[in-house]
């Protein structure tokens, strides 16, 4: 097991590597005309396939299927976070197609104060300590520079 101790740190970066790829070409898709609605259904399309082959072939697809429609309690946040994740997405195209990917996506950064804050008020989890909240600090230092001289 030790072996695996820090895939979730290596997957965590690849995904940071994808996402700034991505949003590097998704400025110049939205500033190039295409609407940020657009480009999410075309992400849409993609990912509805894609997601539903890798949950099939996982052999989670009836199990986890059969816990959503049981649960309300699993239900209902399992909607709440698709809807928020959609909404949040929207919102970061669009403040990328009004402006650019680097500015929006540097913005953007501050939601692990917000993970936290949320885990905090409905589940009363904290994972705060002094290096993730001089962490959150920074990041707000950050996002203020950026604000006020952009």
């Amino acid at each position: 097991m030790a072996a695996f101790a820090h895939t979730w740190f290596f997957a965590a970066l690849a995904a940071s590597v994808l996402w700034g790829f991505g949003y590097a070409l998704l400025g110049k898709v939205l500033h190039s005309g295409i609407s940020p609605a657009f480009v999410m259904l075309v992400q849409g399309i993609i990912a509805l396939p894609l997601y539903f082959l890798i949950a099939k072939f996982g052999n989670h697809l009836k199990q986890d299927w059969e816990v959503m429609a049981a649960d309300s309690r699993v239900f209902m946040p399992t909607v709440l976070f698709a809807v928020s994740v959609v909404l949040g997405n929207f919102l970061v195209f669009t403040s990328i197609s009004l402006k650019n990917a680097t500015l929006a996506n540097m913005i953007e950064m501050a939601y692990p104060f917000f993970t936290l804050l949320f885990a905090w008020l409905l589940f009363r989890e904290g994972h705060l300590n002094w290096a993730t909240a001089f962490g959150g600090f920074l990041i707000f230092c950050g996002i203020s520079v950026i604000y006020w001289e952009s």
